[in-house]
């Protein structure tokens, strides 16, 4: 894959996270977040996301979880 964008990169997060990319689309996602630091906060909070749901089975659930989830997901929207 050659040079991808702010919308391919999001479209790929998932799978990249997962490391479920070929490694040339994973090598290119891995540029682009290197080049983008709005990309790379996303990815940030994609790779944060499975810490935040397993300690939302807690019992000592943090304060302030439901303010960042919703932050991220706000995040998520507004790139779309």
């Amino acid at each position: 894959m050659a040079d991808v964008g702010c919308q391919t990169c999001v479209e790929l997060l998932g799978e990249f996270v997962e490391r479920r990319l070929p490694r040339d689309d994973e090598a290119a996602v891995q540029a682009h977040v290197d080049g983008c630091k709005a990309c790379a906060e996303l990815l940030r909070d994609y790779q944060e996301l499975p810490a935040l749901l397993r300690r939302a089975t807690e019992e000592d659930f943090p304060l302030d979880a439901e303010l960042r989830l919703r932050r991220m997901v706000a995040r998520l929207r507004r790139r779309r």
